[in-house]
């Protein structure tokens, strides 16, 4: 593990903007700020070289990305739904040998609300492409995803749920049943912690 190494400042982000950077052996952590506003969630798109990348988010809540799981190795995109100051760490999972490149973008993510009514015990979502969705809710919620991508029946899609705690607390929690890009197809129970 190379987390007990120091992190290497990277350059600001910005909701519209990009920033590449490079990780090496002598470098193998840099971390980026990026500030967001309230009812402005951002989405951050990174793209690494070889997929051997690691994306950790500090801020309201914490939360890790490791780039070479899923189907596509060497992208990922994380929302940052909640107002507040994040960290966005960049690092190898190992300490690699080679010079690793990256790619952050970030832009603005509309959050869609949904009032009661529109949260039965079943939702079925078509999901075209990112997308952020808030409710409140008192019952269970089943949401129910698939993809209406261009890539049909072999798009893959995940889910992850931010889920405010009574205490305050953001806990999240990613749902991607494979892991390895089979289907395109998510179902996710949301219940309040307790």
């Amino acid at each position: 593990s190379i987390a007990h190494l120091p992190e290497e400042p990277g350059p600001v982000l910005r909701p519209g903007a990009r920033v590449a950077g490079v990780l090496t052996r002598e470098k193998p952590r840099t971390y980026h700020t990026i500030t967001v506003r309230e009812n402005q969630p951002v989405l951050l798109d990174v793209r690494g070289d070889a997929g051997d990348l690691v994306v950790i988010v500090s801020g309201s809540y914490r939360y890790r990305v490791d780039l070479d799981l899923g189907r596509d190795r060497a992208h990922e995109q994380v929302v940052l739904p909640f107002a507040g100051e994040y960290a966005v760490v960049i690092q190898t999972e190992r300490n690699a040998g080679k010079p690793l490149p990256y790619e952050i973008r970030a832009g603005f993510l509309r959050a869609r609300d949904l009032s009661a009514g529109d949260v039965p015990l079943i939702k079925s979502l078509e999901l075209h492409s990112p997308a952020l969705f808030r409710f409140q809710y008192s019952e269970p919620v089943l949401l129910d995803g698939s993809s209406a991508s261009a890539e049909g029946p072999d798009a893959d899609v995940s889910v992850t749920v931010y889920q405010r705690t009574v205490d305050g607390r953001i806990e999240v929690c990613e749902h991607d049943a494979d892991r390895r890009g089979i289907t395109s197809h998510e179902t996710v129970l949301i219940r309040q912690w307790g």
